[in-house]
């Protein structure tokens, strides 16, 4: 937590092993909401890692999380696939807008 205050950082990156149970475990719910005002506190944006189905993209954003990654957008690409990917603009990756 002191290198939240200590070191130039601009994003807080909640780990998937926390999100992937968000809709059936409480607990980690919880843990998720609290590291999304955290890092909304130290006034660093947030990226929610691991995002696999629908649920779980909106738990995040009716929870205020800023960006959003994961196979529920596309499977890791090789840079050329990724580059056709963003060229193309395709549904697949998401950015929430402010």
């Amino acid at each position: 937590m002191g290198y939240l205050r200590k070191f130039p950082i601009n994003y807080l990156k909640i780990d998937q092993s926390f999100i992937k149970d968000i809709g059936t475990d409480p607990s980690d719910a919880e843990i998720v909401k609290a590291m999304i005002q955290l890092g909304h506190t130290f006034k660093l944006e947030v990226v929610g890692e691991g995002v696999e189905k629908p649920a779980i993209l909106g738990f995040l954003e009716q929870n205020g999380c800023d960006h959003y990654q994961g196979y529920h957008f596309s499977k890791p690409l090789p840079p050329a696939e990724f580059e056709s990917l963003l060229t193309k603009r395709n549904h697949y990756i998401y950015h929430k807008t402010k």
